[in-house]
């Protein structure tokens, strides 16, 4: 009994260490968000084509899927998909040169473009393109969370410890799953409230380049990063952290949506 007993600790210790590398960018609720966001904005070919990929499942649904697979062995070296590590202080043209500079590293840059071309692909099987689909859907979403985009030299803020109320952890994994969960609204909710953008305005949104995608959520981290180092004690007033940056939540699930949906709509 006592063996068994502390077999079960061992286990259980395992599991709380590496439960922050099992995290999600954006929870469930961000990435099903984005999906729902998504699908309401395809074209009729594009939602034809996705519907006949996915079958019974939504954009919404499979949104967490790339995260789940980290786990198979198929899947096991895919993590690098989900970020990218850009130094600190670009500008828009040094951000668009690293990019370039680094497009043959895997990474969510190179993620997106490789699934893209799987997806434009007619002569790849239904199965390898439907998967490429799920990894675009997630891959889109992960680089829309600041933290993704974050700087080369702390890890995207995995090496900034932070105090959220009393509980130690680190800049990144707030961003991976507090915040969004302080705003306290459920994936439809989020859906609803976000999408209210007009026409005009999505379609403005939709022509801005991948790469800009990635500078726009990278000046959002710079910025984050900044309000750290001026106030390193700014998180535990969870409150008024969540509440400084619910527009910051919005526009990034909003924008990963109406960029997706025009991605898609593109390519199918």
């Amino acid at each position: 009994m006592k063996k068994q007993h502390m077999i079960k600790i061992s286990v259980l210790a395992l599991l709380v260490s590496i439960a922050p590398l099992l995290s999600y960018a954006w929870g469930a609720k961000g990435h099903r968000a984005i999906g729902r966001i998504a699908e309401k904005h395809l074209n009729k070919k594009a939602l034809a084509e996705v519907r006949r990929l996915l079958g019974d499942e939504s954009m919404a649904m499979v949104g967490t899927w790339a995260d789940e697979v980290i786990r198979t062995e198929k899947y096991k070296d895919s993590q690098p998909w989900h970020y990218i590590n850009i130094p600190k202080g670009l500008d828009r043209g040094g951000v668009h040169a690293f990019l370039a500079e680094n497009r043959e590293k895997k990474t969510a840059y190179s993620g997106i473009q490789e699934m893209v071309t799987i997806l434009k692909d007619k002569s790849k099987s239904s199965d390898e393109r439907a998967d490429a689909l799920k990894f675009l859907i997630h891959i889109v979403g992960d680089m829309h969370q600041p933290m993704h985009c974050g700087r080369l030299e702390d890890r995207g803020g995995n090496d900034i410890p932070v105090l959220w109320r009393r509980d130690s952890t680190n800049l990144h994994a707030i961003w991976d799953s507090q915040v969004i969960d302080g705003i306290g609204l459920s994936f439809s909710e989020m859906a609803e409230e976000y999408d209210r953008l007009d026409r005009g305005s999505i379609r403005e949104m939709q022509r801005a380049s991948i790469e800009d995608w990635f500078y726009s959520s990278y000046q959002i981290s710079e910025r984050i990063y900044g309000e750290i180092e001026a106030n390193p004690s700014a998180t535990q007033n969870t409150y008024m952290y969540v509440r400084q940056h619910r527009d910051d939540i919005k526009v990034a699930i909003r924008n990963a949506g109406y960029r997706l949906a025009g991605l898609l709509n593109y390519i199918l």
